[in-house]
């Protein structure tokens, strides 16, 4: 069987957290190569670009939110399995799952795990918008933790 590569999307919240999680039992299970933990960040466009590193490839200079995802990657040190942290930027008119997607698209990521959303009872019927968009949108399966 082929090992997957495998996207976590993060957000500091509880159940991206349990996506890590969910990534960690995977390499367990001895079924995956890669986990890219991967985080975005919406910004106005003039903050945009001076965020931008100087490759230009759309990953945001390090701050307190990628050291976080940095441990995440540690997690994963000795497994012999490949981690990785991104934190990018999303254009203010752009949605972040549109990021999430690209990236996916462009690792030729196998399986994406991203965390629904939903703050009042109405809204926990329904996915949130960078969840729906990655559902609807990305070229390879998306694991939905709640």
């Amino acid at each position: 069987m082929k090992k997957k590569k495998i996207l976590v999307a993060y957000d500091h919240s509880s159940m991206s957290k349990k996506g890590a999680e969910e990534a960690k039992s995977l390499a367990l299970m001895n079924v995956v190569q890669e986990v890219h933990f991967v985080s975005v960040m919406k910004l106005k466009s003039i903050s945009l670009q001076k965020l931008r590193n100087p490759q230009g490839d759309g990953t945001v200079v390090e701050g307190d939110f990628s050291r976080e995802m940095n441990k995440l990657v540690e997690n994963f040190d000795g497994d012999e399995i490949q981690a990785f942290s991104e934190v990018l930027a999303a254009g203010a008119n752009e949605n972040e799952g549109a990021v999430i997607c690209q990236y996916a698209e462009e690792k030729d990521i196998d399986l994406i795990i991203i965390g629904s959303r939903g703050l009042t009872n109405m809204q926990r019927i329904i996915l949130g918008s960078v969840s729906n968009y990655v559902v609807q949108n990305a070229k390879c399966p998306v694991l939905v933790i709640k």
